[in-house]
């Protein structure tokens, strides 16, 4: 399991068929179902932190996380992201603001 909301969804889905066809009890359904809206909740801070700062990445819960050594910052139109490559080359991707 990888922990993303991919990951998050097969788990509800496998718990709702689990309810429907009694193999998982009401109990452990409700508990799976309060720690799903925990994550959702957390991906959604996570999501408005992205947009309040204008980051490229986040967690990789429901954004990919930033690749090792890279950099990211904020410029007056939007944010530059900067990645070292193995081979000492870098790669700079600029993304404006929408």
């Amino acid at each position: 399991m990888s922990n993303n909301m991919t990951d998050l969804q097969a788990i509800l889905f496998d718990t709702l068929r689990g309810i429907k066809d009694g193999s998982v009890e009401l109990d452990k359904a409700k508990a799976i179902n309060d720690i799903g809206k925990t994550l959702v909740d957390t991906a959604r801070a996570e999501n408005d932190y992205i947009k309040a700062t204008g980051a490229n990445a986040g967690s990789g819960f429901i954004a990919p996380a930033l690749p090792p050594g890279s950099i990211s910052e904020a410029t007056g139109s939007g944010i530059k992201t900067t990645t070292q490559l193995p081979n000492g080359a870098s790669v700079t991707v600029h993304k404006m603001r929408g």
